[in-house]
C-alpha cells in the first residue's frame, strides 16, 4: 500500500438523509466538507460527525430553502452512509438493518451564500438504549456471552451481526430496569473466556464495542493473541518519504505516552489488588476470606502478541504490592439458578459469581493494557477497525544505538481508538494504540 496514494481523498459514495415524516430524502454527499468516523473498544456504538456546506443544491424537493428547513432536519432522521478508500475498502451503514441517525445539529453558520453546520450521527442502539420499555427487566441465566446476545436481540431489538467469545462462567443476572448497554458493559467485567487453559482467576475481562462490521463481545486476552503474519498490517516511522519493502505504509507522525503516573497507577490497583470477600452464609468463625491478587496475569494463558514475552515494567519495591482494596459479599442465596423452587433450593448454597476470581482481575487487566499508549497518524485505511492488532516500527532516536529500530517502542499494538477523517483533498486515519508491556514482537 503506497503512502502517497493512500493520503488522497476518500470517496463518500452515499450520504442520504431521510425525513422523519413522509418519503422525502436527499443525498448530500457532495456537500460534506469534512467527515469524521469513530470506533473504540471502550464505546458500545460507533459515531460519526460531518461538517456540511449547504448551498441549496437546487433540488426541487428542498423548495430552494436548504436542507435544514427544506427537508426539514430536527434530529432523529435516518441516514444511509457509505464511504470508501482508494483500495476498495468500505465503511457502510446504508441499510435498514444498519443505519445511522442524526443525534445532534450544531454550530450553524450562515454567510448569505451558504449555510455551514455540523451533524453528529449515532446508531439506533445508542438511542434505543434510552427507551424505558427497552430496559432490561428479565432474569437472565446461563453463560454471560449468551445473556449479552439475548439483551441485544430482545431489549435493543438489534439485527446487527454479533461476534462473541464464549464465556467460561455462567451467572444469574437480574436486569433491575437497567439500560441494556449499561448492563452488558457491566457483564463484560464479569466475563472469563473459555478455551484458555486455567483462565479462571487469571484472565477476566471483556470489551463490548462496535465496528463497521458489527458488534463485538470479546475477551481482552483473546484479542491480544498473535494473528497470522499474513493478516498483520505493518507501519513504519522513518522520518523520510520512502516506504521500505515489507511495510503497508508510513506513520506520518506519532506521539508516545509511555511514562506512567506511578501514584495514579498504585491508587487504581494496576499492579496489586486485595479483595476481601465476605461469606454472609458461612458457619462458625470463618466468615471472611481474604485474597491477594497480583500482576501475574499471564500464568497459564496463551502468549500475548503485544507482550512479546517481555515482563511488565520493573517498578522495584512498588510492583506486585496490593495498593487497592475491595470489599464485597459472596453472591450466595441471592441470585439462584433454577426454573422451580426445588432446583433453586438445591442451588441456593452455590456461589453465583466467583467475585474473588473476577472483580480484582478484570480491573487490573484493563488498567495494565492501557498503561502504554501511542497515537499515530497514517494515510487512510478503512480496512482497520477497533480491536485489531497492527505492527508499528519506529526509528531509534538514540545516537549510540547500533540499530535503526527503537526496540522498546516498536512491536505489535492493539487499536483502542480509531478515527477516519475525510476531506475533499485528503483522508487520514488516526489511531490510539495500546499494549501492556515494552519490547518488540513479531509473529
Amino acid at each position: 500500500m503506497g503512502v502517497s496514494k493512500a493520503a488522497e481523498s476518500g470517496n463518500i459514495e452515499k450520504f442520504v438523509i431521510h425525513a422523519n415524516s413522509g418519503s422525502k430524502s436527499i443525498d448530500i454527499s457532495g456537500g460534506v466538507a469534512t467527515l469524521f468516523y469513530y470506533e473504540s473498544v471502550l464505546e458500545n456504538c460507533v459515531k460519526a460527525t460531518a461538517v456540511i456546506a449547504d448551498t441549496g443544491y437546487g433540488d426541487p424537493k428542498l423548495n430552494g430553502i436548504g436542507i435544514l428547513a427544506g427537508l426539514p432536519m430536527r434530529g432523529g432522521e435516518k441516514v444511509f452512509l457509505k464511504f470508501s478508500d482508494n483500495y476498495g475498502n468500505e465503511v457502510a451503514f446504508d441499510s435498514n438493518t444498519k443505519p445511522l441517525y442524526v443525534n445532534r445539529i450544531r454550530d450553524k453558520y450562515t454567510d448569505g451564500t451558504k449555510t455551514v453546520f455540523t451533524i453528529d450521527l449515532c446508531t439506533k442502539e445508542y438511542l434505543y438504549n434510552e427507551f424505558v420499555d427497552n430496559r432490561a427487566n428479565a432474569k437472565y441465566a446461563g453463560k454471560l456471552s449468551d445473556t449479552v446476545v439475548r439483551i441485544y436481540r430482545e431489549s435493543l431489538k438489534s439485527q446487527k451481526t454479533l461476534y462473541t467469545d464464549e464465556t467460561l462462567n455462567e451467572e444469574v443476572v437480574y436486569g433491575n430496569h437497567l439500560r441494556p448497554l449499561e448492563l452488558c458493559t457491566e457483564l463484560a467485567t464479569h466475563s472469563i473466556p473459555s478455551g484458555i487453559p486455567n483462565a479462571s482467576g487469571k484472565v477476566a475481562g471483556y470489551f463490548l464495542y462496535e465496528t463497521k462490521d458489527g458488534v463485538f463481545f470479546k475477551s481482552l486476552d483473546k484479542l491480544l493473541q498473535a494473528p497470522a503474519a499474513s493478516g498483520l498490517y505493518k507501519y513504519i516511522h522513518t522520518g523520510a518519504g520512502q516506504l521500505p519493502s515489507g511495510y503497508t505504509g508510513l506513520i506520518i507522525k506519532f506521539d508516545e505516552h509511555v511514562f506512567i503516573d506511578l501514584q495514579k497507577q498504585l491508587r487504581q490497583g494496576t499492579w496489586g489488588f486485595k479483595t476481601q470477600v465476605l461469606n454472609l452464609l458461612s458457619e462458625g468463625d470463618e466468615e471472611t476470606q481474604t485474597e491477594n491478587v497480583t500482576s501475574s496475569t499471564q500464568q497459564g494463558t496463551a502468549k500475548l502478541a503485544t507482550g512479546a514475552g517481555s515482563k511488565y515494567q520493573n517498578l522495584g519495591e512498588f510492583g506486585d504490592v496490593p495498593t487497592k482494596r475491595s470489599v464485597t459479599a459472596k453472591d450466595i442465596g441471592i441470585s439462584v439458578s433454577g426454573t422451580n423452587v426445588n432446583q433453586q433450593l438445591d442451588n441456593s448454597r452455590e456461589e453465583n459469581m466467583q467475585v474473588s476470581d473476577i472483580i480484582a482481575q478484570s480491573k487490573m487487566r484493563y488498567n495494565q493494557l492501557f498503561t502504554i499508549k501511542t497515537d499515530i497518524l497514517i494515510p487512510g485505511n478503512y480496512d482497520l477497525y477497533a480491536g485489531r492488532l497492527i505492527q508499528c516500527d519506529f526509528r531509534s532516536t538514540t545516537s549510540n544505538n547500533n540499530s535503526d529500530k527503537d526496540e522498546r517502542l516498536s512491536g505489535i499494538y492493539m487499536i483502542a481508538d480509531l478515527c477516519h477523517q475525510l476531506t475533499p483533498k485528503q483522508t487520514f486515519t488516526k489511531l490510539t494504540l495500546v499494549r501492556e508491556s515494552y519490547g518488540g514482537s513479531n509473529p
